[in-house]
């Protein structure tokens, strides 16, 4: 049995006008796989294939990624997404969870490592610092701000 199977991947100009515009206005895109080469019109689309070869030239927030795997696109999107606590060093044993709990904004930091653990974290908020000693239950306001 012969089976013909033919697939076309596309977007409407429309849409992919307003990627061009996205990424201009500073968004961030992603293609995997391929560059985008159709338009509604026409299969290939030359105009849309220099349209976006020229975008993916000019703009590091246009990537594009020919081979990819989940964990080089997880390796992306880390890289392109903030995130509310940041570490120096992103390899070292700490669990951090970041909630907002009436209105407060809430960081969990805890090494449950047996060993002693110094880097530089980032806190994306802003205003005074508040540490909770887990051990005593008390809470120290810190004098150190965050913008």
């Amino acid at each position: 049995m012969f089976e013909n199977r033919w697939e076309y991947s596309y977007l409407d100009s429309r849409a992919w006008n307003n990627l061009g515009q996205f990424v201009e206005s500073g968004g961030t895109i992603i293609a995997l796989g391929s560059m985008p080469e159709n338009s509604e019109n026409s299969f290939p689309d030359t105009a849309v294939q220099k349209q976006f070869k020229a975008l993916f030239q000019a703009h590091e927030a246009a990537i594009f990624v020919k081979e990819w795997t989940p964990r080089v696109l997880d390796r992306i999107l880390m890289e392109q997404l903030s995130k509310a606590i940041r570490l120096d060093d992103e390899t070292i044993p700490l669990r951090m969870a970041h909630r907002r709990i009436k209105g407060r904004e809430i960081f969990y930091i805890i090494n449950d490592s047996e060993e002693y653990i110094s880097t530089e974290i980032t806190l994306q908020v802003q205003g005074k610092l508040e540490e909770l000693e887990p051990y005593h239950g008390k809470i120290y306001r810190s004098g150190r701000r965050f913008k």
